[in-house]
């Protein structure tokens, strides 16, 4: 009997897994990546500008986003989960010039989604003033 459940379990797991994830094999739309799995294959950062009202933030403000990549591995499409306003559109300028080196399934580009935590203030570039 436990063995019953215990397998019920399982391909109850996999088929949520499977809605939540989509195989890009079975015509999923994007990978989902760790963020650090992520950020170790980005070929180019820009650091966000922090704004110059910058101490009304706390020492640990976060931005939280969604990123999706391209087959190139471009942002294609950015969304804010949360975050103070003015440091998420600075977020979102600067990760819109990120670029990663581009992911493969079988020797196919493939689409990918992952998030992006940034926290200020060591994520940001502070102008002088």
């Amino acid at each position: 009997m436990l063995r019953v459940l215990s397998g019920v379990l399982i391909a109850i797991a996999a088929s949520l897994a499977q809605a939540q994830y989509p195989n890009p094999r079975l015509g999923g739309e994007f990978v989902h990546v760790a963020e650090q799995i992520a950020r170790s294959r980005l070929t180019r950062i820009v650091r966000p500008v922090a704004p110059a009202e910058r101490e009304r933030f706390s020492c640990d403000s976060k931005v939280y986003l969604i990123l999706r990549l391209d087959d190139a591995g471009a942002p294609a499409q950015i969304n804010v989960i949360s975050g103070e306003p003015v440091l998420a559109a600075s977020a979102v300028q600067a990760v819109r010039q990120w670029r990663f080196e581009p992911y493969f399934i079988d020797g196919k580009p493939v689409r990918v989604q992952t998030q992006v935590t940034l926290v200020c203030p060591y994520d940001w570039d502070f102008p002088a003033g």
